[in-house]
């Protein structure tokens, strides 16, 4: 069935390469990036980890790990990617100093992105949520890298969706070796779209157990003097 997917993403790409071409040439979309035409100019032979979020929902999630995950690789390129402008710009407003590169997913063709990754050299990559493009995960995998889905959810939307390529999904599926998901529902969805039980697990959502990390008592005092909160007094955030 990835023969018959692949025919369809490279009869779409035929159909429309006069306007891809258009795009590219006059780098409308910073299509060359997504085309894998330009070389990230940052990057060097070292082993990276490439985190993907869709937009800026996405990427503000992996902006809350970044410290922590440049602590414990701290010798790592870290490139982050998305697929929207408004997410490229939340990386380099909010997470310069953490981040070595930040670039656009390439499209969904094997040989472009098998160009990206050459360029990025990940060991790893982080996906976010439901990033399950196949194409790209499939040669992230064939390319050495190990597959992380974080925060993973499947909506009621989506759920019907999934189900109906559940011939399909257990060979995406099987090239990711761990699967975080935020609840015991979407555990379930993921098994019966053919998920194995061994790569999920239920490790919430990222977004609220994070929020709740108390804070050091040097960002605490900081926030009080900032507030105008008086030593001693307890403050309610309400939202």
């Amino acid at each position: 069935m990835l023969l018959a997917y692949n025919l369809f993403i490279y009869t779409l790409f035929i159909l429309f390469s006069p306007v891809i071409l258009f795009f590219a040439l006059f780098d409308l979309f910073q299509f060359r990036e997504r085309l894998s035409l330009r070389e990230p100019d940052v990057l060097d032979s070292r082993k990276s980890i490439w985190l993907h979020g869709a937009s800026m929902g996405e990427v503000a999630i992996i902006g809350r790990i970044l410290p922590d995950l440049r602590q414990k690789y701290p010798r790592h390129l870290i490139v982050v990617s998305s697929t929207t402008r408004s997410g490229q710009e939340h990386i380099r407003r909010h997470m310069a100093e953490y981040v070595s590169h930040t670039v656009y997913l390439p499209l969904e063709i094997p040989f472009i992105i098998r160009r990206m990754l050459r360029f990025v050299n990940p060991e790893k990559v982080v996906l976010v949520e439901t990033e399950l493009w196949p194409n790209f995960i499939l040669e992230a995998k064939r390319f050495g890298a190990r597959v992380v889905l974080i925060n993973g959810r499947i909506s009621d939307r989506s759920f019907p969706k999934y189900l109906f390529f559940n011939f399909f999904m257990p060979r995406i599926l099987s090239s990711i070796d761990a699967i975080g998901v935020q609840t015991r529902e979407y555990y379930r969805r993921f098994l019966k779209i053919g998920a194995s039980k061994s790569r999920v697990a239920v490790t919430g959502n990222i977004k609220s157990s994070l929020l709740s990390r108390p804070l050091d008592p040097e960002t605490r005092e900081a926030h009080r003097l900032l507030l105008g909160i008086p030593a001693g007094h307890a403050g309610w955030v309400a939202a």
